[in-house]
């Protein structure tokens, strides 16, 4: 564990030395560490671009706080923190370079971080680098089996990879798109390629329902397997019974969403606008007097590449906060009945022996659960004979097919299920 029981420390350039901050709250599977420092003096700039840029988006994720007081002395003359000696926890370096002091500005202190993580295979990198730069050219030779990420218009866009591997956002990154044909298939058809390419599992109706099979109630199931859902709003959306009743899962459910309101879309006062980015008819190409709102116009290329690192950075948001909502809802119930449990970092709940001896091991998944997570809370909670053990999903199941599964998984793993709307019979009966 780290000092002061923090959970994520970030470390990167600033005024001559490095700068530490710490945040708790986010229920990390282990606790981790993150620096930016770059290649050379003119790419430290943008390591602390990035850094900046990286706390100010977790602390955007619901429950999570900074300390104040850190265990070192916050502002440092060379990369160190009590972290590196601890072995429980993640160590990441993100490296940026080839950036030709595009951000330039101030003084930046001598980058140390890179000799002190050459050689050592327990501590991951991320080289960063515009996109075009040459691997051979600006990453050690040591690194260059690592895949790069590249970044188009603006750095930040690296952020994304860096919060995956931290662990703050999951590495199964699942969209939904909900859209009505005749308005706005083009731009459905532009994000489903965009964001598939990025590594999202993307469901558009068009391409992802089997022939023969139940149509709404798949649309169900995967809406709440997707748990984010990216929604059109164009002109005839409020004319579509489909959507409509997408919309009343969505809001039934807590997904994420992200509205993308079209020049003659109707703003919706059920959606936050926190949640809501406009679009303007020079947003689409060629845009400006042509635009023809007709069905058949598409996003500029720069406008899709804004609007797929929006959704990037509301996926992990949204995902954060429904688990956040699972364990917070958990813990009340507990408290209701009168029951205490020990919580540990990760989120999960473990509650002393029962009558019979026996102590159980309560895990949250913010989707439908599936192979990997009754994996990974048999192996976190060390489910056995002698301790059972729980799944607590954000909503109920559909097809008979995954219930199905979820039963065989639940035998062969001692690992039970219950959705979110049982939490208050579970609590009791624990």
């Amino acid at each position: 564990m780290l000092q002061n029981n923090l959970e994520l420390i970030v470390q990167f350039p600033e005024n001559n030395g490095y700068l530490c901050r710490g945040f708790h709250g986010l229920h990390l599977a282990s606790p981790v560490y993150v620096v930016f420092d770059g290649a050379d003096v003119s790419d430290q700039a943008v390591a602390n671009l990035l850094g900046m840029a990286f706390c100010q988006e977790v602390l955007r994720y619901a429950g999570v706080g900074e300390e104040t007081i850190m265990p070192c002395r916050v502002h440092l003359e060379n990369v160190y923190c009590h972290a590196m000696g601890e072995p429980t926890c993640r160590k990441i370096l993100v490296r940026p370079a080839a950036t030709g002091g595009i951000f330039s500005v101030g003084t930046w202190p001598t980058p140390c971080a890179e000799a002190k993580w050459l050689h050592n295979p327990s501590w991951e990198v991320i080289p960063v680098m515009p996109t075009g730069s040459s691997v051979q050219e600006h990453v050690p030779r040591a690194w260059q089996g690592i895949n790069v990420c590249f970044w188009k218009q603006h750095p930040v866009e690296a952020l994304w990879a860096v919060l995956q591997r931290a662990g703050l956002t999951p590495e199964e990154n699942r969209i939904f798109i909900s859209y009505v044909r005749k308005d706005a298939t083009p731009v459905a058809d532009q994000l489903f390629e965009a964001l598939t390419k990025e590594g999202f599992d993307v469901f558009l109706d068009r391409y992802s329902v089997p022939i023969g099979v139940q149509f709404q109630q798949r649309l169900s199931q995967d809406l709440c397997d997707k748990a984010m859902v990216v929604l059109l709003n164009s002109k005839n959306l409020t004319q579509s019974r489909w959507v409509e009743e997408e919309i009343a899962i969505i809001k039934s459910y807590r997904l994420g969403l992200l509205e993308l309101r079209f020049p003659a879309g109707k703003e919706r006062r059920d959606i936050d606008s926190d949640y809501t980015r406009l679009l303007i008819p020079n947003d689409f190409d060629p845009g400006g007097s042509s635009y023809p709102d007709d069905g058949t116009e598409k996003l500029s290329e720069s406008k899709l590449a804004y609007i797929v690192s929006e959704i990037k950075k509301v996926h992990g948001r949204a995902l954060h906060r429904r688990r956040y909502e699972l364990i917070d809802n958990f813990a009340a119930a507990l408290v209701s009945v009168g029951k205490t449990a020990t919580a540990l970092p990760d989120g999960t709940f473990l509650l002393g022996p029962s009558g019979a001896g026996v102590e159980t091991v309560v895990g949250l998944t913010v989707r439908p659960p599936e192979l990997g997570d009754f994996c990974a809370l048999h192996q976190r909670g060390n489910v056995s004979t002698g301790r059972t053990g729980w799944l607590i999903s954000p909503s109920p199941l559909f097809l008979a097919q995954r219930q199905a599964q979820i039963a065989w998984l639940a035998n062969i793993s001692h690992i039970r299920h219950a959705n979110e709307a049982q939490i208050s019979d579970l609590a009791a009966k624990l």
